[in-house]
């Protein structure tokens, strides 16, 4: 049986190392990380992963909120995205990307 495979698109290398190792560890297979929208879309074409977990922060012209809408509307790829911010204008640009999932951090992986 194959592992599930997540894409992880994190411009900050540290978090996305742990992010893949913990999938690692509850059976999924982590793509990436990739750290800008073009990345994202690139991998998503080439590995067709079930998910991708994706940080409001990138380089690039785009931001995660930007990298959810067109993984979604694209590739059809669900999205959980990741937010070191919930102000009210965040969570506003957040909700029209529609992701499945949206957690504020710091993550406790407790």
């Amino acid at each position: 049986m194959t592992q599930p495979r997540i894409l992880i698109v994190d411009q900050d290398r540290a978090a996305a190392s742990t992010v893949a190792r913990l999938l690692g560890e509850h059976g999924y297979q982590p793509l990436g990380p990739v750290g800008s929208c073009r990345e994202a879309l690139e991998t998503a074409a080439t590995q067709r992963p079930g998910m991708a977990i994706v940080d409001l922060r990138l380089s690039g012209a785009c931001d995660g909120v930007d990298a959810a809408l067109l993984l979604r509307e694209g590739p059809g790829i669900p999205v959980i995205l990741l937010t070191p911010a919930s102000s009210p204008d965040i969570l506003a640009r957040v909700k029209k990307a529609v992701p499945c999932c949206c957690l504020a951090l710091p993550i406790d992986s407790q």
